[in-house]
């Protein structure tokens, strides 16, 4: 299951798109949606692999989220619930307090001992996919994890131009200048969503 999520799973995964943006647990029924839930690239993933649900949440340390706690359930009648996702925050912030603990003693370093995964996309993609043609959603979510051109080129298959050309329209379309102003702005509104 991690091979398949390491060879390139995680940059199209909506729910740790939406750890990355809000910060806090999340389930995958709740993000995808219970209706479109057993339909989703995560479930048939999961499926595979003998899972029905999952969750996760952020491991702080100071300011960054330096990893991410998975789990994930065999009983397909019994989704995550509130209290679940509770129950997970509060794991999630007694490791990520363990981890400032560890670091500020000198015993781990994020910098040095953290395994080097790029970051996900800091817009959910689910928030971008219903108000984007997917193609411009794909590049919206590259921008935001601040790929250039030529890397957002070589990820989707397409030319460097036409990236250039899904960030001028995405630009227009939110009324910012450059790619900055248009992450920031993506950004943003995904925040308040």
């Amino acid at each position: 299951m991690l091979d398949n999520y390491k060879a390139g799973f995680w940059k199209h995964d909506p729910v740790l798109d939406c750890i990355m943006t809000r910060g806090r647990a999340v389930d995958g029924e709740t993000v995808i949606g219970p209706q479109q839930w057993r339909h989703s690239p995560s479930f048939e993933m999961l499926h595979e692999w003998g899972f029905a649900h999952n969750m996760g949440g952020p491991l702080w340390c100071g300011p960054r989220i330096v990893g991410v706690l998975f789990t994930a359930t065999t009983e397909s009648d019994a989704p995550y619930t509130v209290r679940s996702r509770q129950r997970m925050d509060m794991l999630c912030r007694a490791g990520s307090l363990a981890l400032t603990n560890m670091t500020n003693a000198g015993e781990f370093d994020t910098h040095r001992d953290a395994i080097r995964v790029p970051e996900p996309a800091a817009a959910p993609a689910a928030t971008l996919s219903a108000s984007l043609p997917p193609r411009s959603a794909d590049v919206a979510i590259r921008v935001c994890r601040g790929q250039t051109n030529k890397e957002i080129a070589r990820d989707m298959g397409i030319s460097d131009q036409t990236v250039k050309e899904h960030v001028a329209n995405l630009c227009r379309r939110f009324g910012v200048h450059n790619r900055t102003e248009l992450a920031a702005c993506l950004l943003s509104t995904s925040a308040r969503q």
